[in-house]
């Protein structure tokens, strides 16, 4: 009767660890912090009143009516960082530190 049991105790006994040990092994390599990258916000109002807008920014480019990397005052792209939404990037900046920042300016086509 006393064999019978150990045996049993081991069969629950093993499975168990087992699992256990496969639970930590894959809580350990996973990345409790995931990855986060900037996002680049592209300007697509019709001139530097409406940088605060949030409406006038967009993650895509419309290059068929705009031209990056022109030397003029219009913006063209702002980097924001990650983990900042586009509504709290503007909010604490001021438009003069947004056009400092910007990675570039743009002009009409």
């Amino acid at each position: 009767m006393r064999k019978l049991f150990k045996n049993v105790n081991m069969f629950i006994l093993i499975p168990v660890l087992l699992l256990g040990g496969l639970i930590f092994t894959m809580s350990a390599f996973k990345n409790a912090h995931p990855e986060r990258y900037d996002t680049i916000y592209y300007f697509n109002g019709t001139d530097n009143s409406k940088i605060q807008n949030v409406t006038s920014w967009s993650t895509t480019f419309d290059n068929t009516k705009y031209l990056c990397g022109s030397d003029t005052e219009t913006l063209c792209k702002i980097q924001v960082p990650a983990g900042q939404t586009l509504q709290s990037y503007l909010q604490s900046h001021t438009d003069e530190m947004i056009i400092e920042n910007a990675l570039s300016r743009r002009e009409d086509k």
